[in-house]
């Protein structure tokens, strides 16, 4: 999903929020920038898997490598490794739901940003008929991964 739809329903998602439950602005703050701000892990992604360093190009380059990816069919897609994101993943869910009822409620207001941001990548993945395991479950993608095509090849 795109960035601009993160930011938007994330903004608008974080004010309902805030003031359904009479939430402090701050908490309200943290809930949005988590909405988006969970894509950086990407980055890491990025850096591991493509082997370059700098993050404009990986910015630059992104809707490039998206719109190819787009472009091959779903049974060529299948050939290709998924890439390993782990803030999306349940492990990191599990971590932030612990922390936030024994640590500090701001790491459940991340949880919620985070479960806005799902909500939206569900739905992209569910439009483009690719499967939600991809940002779920690390270890499969991981498993997955093995003896596929690695991604760079899409993204030079």
């Amino acid at each position: 999903m795109q960035l601009k739809w993160h930011l938007l329903v994330g903004f608008i998602s974080s004010i309902i929020i805030t003031l359904a439950f009479d939430l402090p602005p701050t908490l309200g703050l943290v809930i949005f920038l988590s909405s988006w701000m969970v894509d950086i892990d990407h980055y890491p992604w990025y850096v591991l898997y493509i082997g370059k360093w700098s993050p404009i190009e990986a910015l630059r380059k992104y809707p490039e490598a998206v719109k190819r990816w787009r472009a091959i069919t779903k049974k060529e897609r299948e050939k290709y490794q998924s890439g390993v994101y782990i803030f999306h993943s349940l492990f990191f869910w599990i971590i932030l739901a612990v922390l936030g009822g024994y640590v500090n409620k701001i790491f459940f207001g991340i949880l919620v940003g985070v479960g806005i941001h799902m909500i939206l990548d569900f739905i992209d993945l569910l439009e483009r008929e690719e499967p939600i395991y991809n940002k779920i479950c690390l270890l499969y993608v991981l498993k997955r991964n093995k003896n596929k095509k690695p991604l760079k090849e899409l993204w030079n």
